[in-house]
């Protein structure tokens, strides 16, 4: 499944947790909300310098118009020589003052506004919400606990994973027999080993090499029917059992069950692997053929029987 990994903007307290692990939400629905006083309180005084800047700027406005006003008169009064030119020149200079006042209210009003944007969008980051449709599967942050921006893997660093489960792919190492066996759209059931429950049925989608450093490794994709999802189960390990040889699948044991020629006494001259058997108070070696593994589960194909 593809996973997003949902991260704080800004250092601050998570104030309340609006979803939890397995719950589906869409795109744009709150997620976390973050508690910073400072930025609120912030947003709050920078909107009331805009509204006491817009005031000057109206002032500045009604100033340069009585300014313009009186210069017009005294041009006119100049003409016919009632006033004289140092009254002329000193309304054109109460103009120019004025048109300056004018603009560096314009100024202040939009570095005010522009400062309220960026509280604004500060203050929108408190505010967490889903950048895709997706099912939450791992909540990472408590209420209380302190969000802080960074990718580091530190405490407070990520707030949770969404996942989108519409496609979900179980991906499982195969050996280069098992690989030879396998086609495109063979079917397998996949267990998870950590929370159990029910096997889902899916098909093979993707049968590759996988790169390796050294011996040739191999690997298996597959998919399974979108409402045979439970979300739970996305990054956790899995066993896929698969029907190799067209027989009924085999059985799911530890790994720590399948020994080999050489591990007990008497086991020497064994050519497959083995599991130790209780019959009638006796340990005997009972071979089986072994199918496809993990580090914890092995599938037995032959040789052991259920109970």
């Amino acid at each position: 499944a593809n996973v997003t990994e949902i991260r704080s903007e800004v250092v601050a307290p998570v104030a309340r947790l609006l979803v939890s692990a397995g719950q589906a939400v869409r795109a744009g629905d709150p997620l976390v909300e973050l508690r910073a006083p400072d930025v609120d309180a912030e947003v709050d005084r920078l909107e009331a310098t805009v509204v006491r800047v817009a005031a000057e700027l109206a002032r500045s406005e009604v100033a340069l118009k009585l300014a313009r006003s009186n210069e017009q008169r005294m041009l006119h009064l100049g003409g016919t020589r009632l006033v004289s030119q140092d009254k002329v020149e000193s309304a054109q200079r109460e103009t120019e003052s004025a048109q300056a006042g004018v603009r560096a209210a314009q100024a202040s009003l939009k570095e005010a506004q522009l400062a309220v944007r960026h509280a604004k969008a500060m203050q929108q980051k408190l505010h967490v919400a889903a950048p895709v449709d997706g099912t939450v599967v791992d909540v990472s942050i408590r209420e209380g606990e302190v969000a802080i921006p960074t990718s580091a893997a530190l405490p407070g660093s990520l707030l949770l994973k969404l996942a989108d489960t519409h496609r979900l792919l179980a991906r499982v190492e195969l050996s280069e027999t098992e690989l030879g066996k396998l086609e495109l759209g063979d079917r397998a059931q996949v267990r998870s080993t950590v929370l159990g429950g029910p096997p889902l049925d899916g098909k093979f989608v993707d049968l590759r090499a996988k790169p390796s450093g050294g011996e040739a490794k191999f690997q298996g994709e597959i998919a399974f029917a979108p409402d045979a999802l439970p979300a739970r189960l996305v990054h956790t390990s899995c066993i896929a059992d698969v029907d190799l040889d067209g027989g009924e699948p085999g059985l799911i044991v530890p790994l720590e069950a399948i020994r080999y020629p050489g591990q007990n006494v008497g086991s020497e001259g064994l050519a497959t692997p083995y599991v130790l058997r209780v019959t009638a108070g006796r340990i005997t070696f009972a071979p089986v053929e072994t199918g496809l593994s993990n580090n914890r589960y092995q599938r037995v194909d032959r040789g052991l029987q259920e109970g």
